[in-house]
């Protein structure tokens, strides 16, 4: 499987992927299971729930601990000019 990343994107990933002393391909293939097992494990929801309460119930991911979840959109935003 070959992944195309935006540079941005990539370095992101690829700094917070070395700073857990990880290579890019396991932190990848790590973050994904971890997002398909939370899936997985999620009952199926009705459609008429509210986009907050479906984000209050989700787990906190691991690989954003040391990220500022605003300033990283910014970044990607700022890709995009």
């Amino acid at each position: 499987m070959i992944l195309d990343f935006p540079p941005k994107i990539e370095r992101v990933i690829s700094d917070v992927a070395i700073s857990q002393g990880l290579s890019l391909e396991q932190f990848v293939i790590m973050g994904a299971y971890e997002k398909a097992l939370q899936i997985q494990a999620m009952p199926q929801q009705s459609s008429d729930m509210l986009l907050t309460d479906f984000a209050a119930q989700m787990p906190k991911l691991a690989i954003f601990q040391d990220i500022d979840p605003v300033a990283y959109q910014r970044e990607l935003r700022d890709e995009w000019d």
